[in-house]
């Protein structure tokens, strides 16, 4: 399994990380380790992580789904996919997938898929996609 860090701020809320029902404000993976809040909580197997409820921010080295929204932005060395609106911008070094609309710049070396409208810049290699239809 190849090490990835991942570094996610929450309002506090109860959220779903890697299949781990979590509630705090600093949630970190650290290869396949899960720290809540400075404690360890579990441990995930692997690399992809899926991401389920609201959040404030994700920076990660690896792929990473979000089903809710995110708060602010999300920095990423592999794919992004969220399921509702990023605030924020996006940075990725893979493609980026939104569900609902960006209110920020997208910056990647991949693809962009936005259901929504993107209220920033949109800077990618690959193919761009804004809007239904």
């Amino acid at each position: 399994m190849e090490i990835s860090v991942i570094k996610i701020t929450s309002s506090g809320a109860t959220i779903n990380v890697a299949g781990v029902e979590i509630k705090g404000r600093s949630i970190v993976i650290v290869g396949d380790k899960l720290i809540c809040d400075d404690e360890v909580v579990g441990t995930i197997e692997t690399r992809d992580v899926k991401i389920v409820g609201n959040v404030e921010s994700i920076q990660t080295i690896g792929d990473v789904t979000v089903e809710g929204s995110v708060g602010k932005n999300v920095e990423a060395m592999g794919n992004v996919s969220v399921g509702k609106d990023v605030k924020g911008d996006v940075d990725s070094t893979g493609s980026v997938s939104v569900g609902g609309n960006v209110g920020g710049d997208i910056d990647t070396t991949g693809s962009v898929t936005v259901s929504g409208s993107v209220e920033g810049d949109i800077d990618a290699m690959g193919s761009v996609k804004v809007g239904k239809g």
